[in-house]
């Protein structure tokens, strides 16, 4: 039984789309889809891709706040989806940003 989904579609030899993000209706809000997303992060990162990038509509309200709570931000409409009404773009950096020992 399909409980959550996701997977990444590599774009580019630095980029990946998150897809297919997806939760049943009835176990939503159970932290099923940040686990999803958490984990295609890890494994963008772990295949060495700079960015994630993605596309949901304007309607998906939830959705919106999971990727933007996740430190993704939005971008012009990329590829397939320029031009496209009601869609929104989202990009997140997966380089490491080093930290300053002596802040």
């Amino acid at each position: 039984m399909l409980l959550a989904r996701g997977a990444l579609k590599r774009l580019g030899p630095d980029t990946a789309e998150v897809k297919r993000m997806y939760t049943v209706p009835e176990l939503r809000g159970r932290g099923l889809g940040r686990q999803i997303l958490n984990g295609l992060i890890e494994r963008g990162r772990a295949l060495g891709l700079r960015r994630l990038v993605l596309e949901t509509g304007e309607l998906q309200a939830e959705a919106i706040r999971l990727y933007e709570s996740a430190g993704f931000r939005r971008i012009p409409n990329y590829g397939y989806y320029v031009g496209m009404a009601g869609s929104l773009c989202y990009e997140l950096p997966l380089a490491l940003i080093p930290v300053d020992p002596d802040p």
